[in-house]
């Protein structure tokens, strides 16, 4: 997750985000009419603008490959994605540019999917509110309750899971625990983890830490969600809210994994939703798809629909 304002501070990474991102792949593809077929763009009023979709699809994905040009060396990216979903009947755009290796190779499709990293913690996190919403568990119930196959953390609730305080260790970050190097070699090797299989190199310890970014949380939370790749719906944890320039007040968050981010930009006051993607995970200080992002939402304000 980043902050649109401090763009060179992001919370730890973790090798497991690996595991967590298959749980979750978002296609950035939209409706075939993203691609830039001709005609009028509409406001959710009705009223026409005076740039056609044809244009601004050329606009926006010469932005893309100005991005590929201006940071693919540095930030060892060979492809990009972008889709724009908007408030009522106007249709999404959906574009790519770029390859799949860097360097070349196969050209990327608007209909990619992408790793998405740590979006799967907000589908997560709205799910299980969803759930509370509905009665049918409450945040505050314990694992004891839910899932007593882990007695040493019987007592921590799912608001803590949700809110990283539970204590919970990461086999991905804490080198003191016994199945970290064993984990990280499952990594390395492709092997396809279960959730018990993952949570089980965490052990039964708890650090006793007060506040912990630890990926095992998600991952014990994740199935008392209930989620399904038919329901990747929300905003969670992690988002944040910022009012800065060019963007006003914007909902953002972004979400990465070894070798790709997804970050996303929802705008309250004209309900656009702004997707961007990339092939690479560079070093924080390095990473400039805000700026990317900046310039898809200028663009879109000049045709009226920012």
């Amino acid at each position: 997750m980043r902050d649109p304002v401090a763009m060179n501070k992001r919370p730890g990474r973790s090798v497991i985000c690996c595991w967590l991102a298959g749980l979750a792949v978002a296609g950035l593809g939209g409706c075939g009419a993203g691609s830039g077929s001709p005609g009028g763009m509409h406001s959710a009023a009705g009223g026409s603008h005076a740039v056609s979709r044809a244009t601004l699809v050329a606009i926006l994905r010469g932005d893309l490959t100005r991005y590929l040009a201006d940071r693919g060396q540095v930030e060892h990216v060979s492809a990009v994605g972008l889709t724009v979903t908007f408030r009522g009947s106007e249709p999404a755009i959906s574009l790519a540019t770029g390859a799949t290796t860097y360097g070349g190779g196969v050209p990327v499709s608007a209909g990619a999917l992408w790793q998405i990293g740590s979006n799967t913690k907000a589908f997560t996190a709205v799910m299980l509110l969803q759930l509370e919403a509905e009665g049918k568990l409450s945040i505050s119930d314990t694992l004891g309750q839910w899932l007593p196959q882990y007695p040493a953390w019987r007592d921590v609730t799912i608001r803590q899971l949700l809110n990283m305080t539970s204590g919970i260790p990461d086999p991905g970050n804490d080198d003191d625990l016994p199945g970290y190097q064993a984990f990280l070699s499952a990594i390395a090797a492709g092997a396809d983890l279960s959730a018990a299989k993952v949570i089980s190199y965490a052990g039964t310890a708890n650090t006793g830490d007060v506040w912990l970014n630890s990926n095992t949380n998600y991952v014990l939370a994740q199935p008392l969600a209930m989620t399904t790749p038919a329901t990747p719906l929300g905003y969670g944890l992690g988002v944040i809210q910022e009012t800065s320039p060019p963007f006003g007040t914007v909902w953002a968050y972004e979400g990465d994994t070894l070798g790709f981010r997804v970050l996303h930009l929802y705008f309250p006051r004209s309900g656009l939703i702004i997707a961007l993607a990339a092939n690479s995970q560079p070093i924080s200080d390095q990473d400039d798809l805000f700026t990317l992002a900046a310039s898809v939402y200028q663009a879109l304000q000049k045709a009226g629909l920012g």
